[in-house]
């Protein structure tokens, strides 16, 4: 699990709302870059993506999602099915240069894959949850 480096600030001023703001998934194709600090940020686009149900936060730090497990259908391509490298976790926002990316997991079994339109089910954590303040 990589923390975006530039998301520290966001946490610290309070712009990153775990538990009230819109938190998202998204299944990217890019590789990882230190200096991204949006969604727009990310070169290889989003392939699919899915609003995060419930966000908590636990009394130690821990953020969690309802779950821990969910499903997102990504369909085939319309050109060709590019290979899903990462999954990046992101608080969602009106204005898109308040899309902070928060977290990135690219060391999973199972990544990379070609999408095929089979249901992905995602399972967080049951005790260190999706990440972890510290």
């Amino acid at each position: 699990m990589i923390r975006y480096p530039k998301v520290r600030p966001h946490f610290a001023k309070g712009d990153i709302q775990w538990d009230t703001a819109t938190q998202k998934v998204a299944f990217v194709g890019d590789v990882y870059t230190a200096g991204d600090e949006v969604i727009g940020d990310i070169v290889g686009g989003i392939i699919a993506e899915a609003t995060l149900t419930s966000p908590t936060v636990s009394a130690t730090g821990v953020c969690l999602s309802d779950g821990p497990t969910y499903q997102v259908i990504i369909g085939p391509m319309p050109v060709g099915p590019p290979n899903v490298t990462a999954i990046v976790v992101y608080q969602d926002d009106a204005l898109p240069a308040n899309r902070w990316l928060i977290v990135r997991e690219d060391a999973i079994a199972g990544l990379p894959f070609t999408p095929t339109g089979a249901a992905i089910t995602i399972t967080w954590d049951s005790i260190n949850g999706i990440f972890k303040v510290d």
